[in-house]
């Protein structure tokens, strides 16, 4: 078991599509070409460091592929959007790698909320959602 307090958090890569970051579930999409209505992230751990990587990829394995990280140090993951408060959210889980603690995807909104602002997005707040029963076995206890 590992304690997500102890990790030092930082972005990783942040590939957004402007068009893709408010959440919207009535978007008629290809699921062939599109992504779907959000972006995906994976969390990285490498020693005391957990890195997030957001993309609009149609997979979180397709998401490790395009930033060129190796899946084993893959601890995490889920879906990234605006919701329709504004608010910078990080929910569910990866199919492939699970979900990460709720204080991590806490802290890692903050940090991805204060890099929007500074890019011009408006931010009014964070929201952290992962689905704690697919907590990767990485942060369990065991």
């Amino acid at each position: 078991m590992h304690d997500a307090g102890t990790f030092e958090c930082r972005i990783g890569t942040l590939n957004l599509t402007p068009a893709l970051l408010p959440f919207d579930d009535q978007k008629e999409s290809d699921p062939e070409v599109d992504p779907g209505p959000y972006h995906l992230f994976i969390v990285e751990v490498r020693g005391t460091i957990a890195s997030l990587f957001v993309g609009s990829t149609r997979g979180h394995a397709s998401l490790v592929r395009a930033c060129s990280l190796c899946e084993e140090n893959i601890k995490g993951g889920g879906c990234f959007f605006i919701d329709p408060q504004s608010r910078i959210t990080l929910a569910g889980y990866s199919g492939s790698f699970g979900s990460i603690p709720i204080s991590l995807a806490e802290r890692f909104a903050v940090l991805v909320a204060e890099s929007l602002r500074q890019r011009g997005i408006a931010i009014e707040g964070t929201k952290a959602e992962p689905v704690p029963e697919q907590l990767s076995h990485f942060w369990k206890k065991e």
